[in-house]
């Protein structure tokens, strides 16, 4: 069995469910709840996943000293991956409303 295995598929469904989570916050009328939802979106998108890992790494003592790496690894994966997930999501909705008005029948 791959090691890597358990690692891929945790993170996979944790990002998943941080990507809904994400897309329906930048939905969201409470300002504060879209605003941090655009925050998280703009700053992880703009940065290269090795500069996430060290940042949170190294950020965060009290995770490279005494935490599981397992779990910091999974974290992060699920963190970056979710940003995708979460802007596809939002384009998901964005693409089928405009599919919806191609399909239209024109007067």
């Amino acid at each position: 069995m791959d090691p890597d295995r358990p690692t891929r598929g945790l993170s996979l469904v944790l990002s998943t469910i941080i990507g809904v989570v994400a897309a329906l916050a930048r939905r969201a009328e409470f300002l504060p709840l879209r605003y941090a939802a655009m925050l998280y979106i703009e700053c992880v998108r703009g940065m290269p996943f090795l500069v996430l890992i060290l940042l949170l790494f190294y950020g965060m003592p009290g995770i490279a000293k005494y935490g599981d790496r397992f779990v910091f690894g999974v974290g992060v994966l699920s963190l970056f991956a979710g940003l995708y997930c979460g802007d596809r999501a939002r384009g998901m909705k964005a693409l089928g409303c405009r599919s919806a008005k191609a399909r239209a029948p024109s007067a």
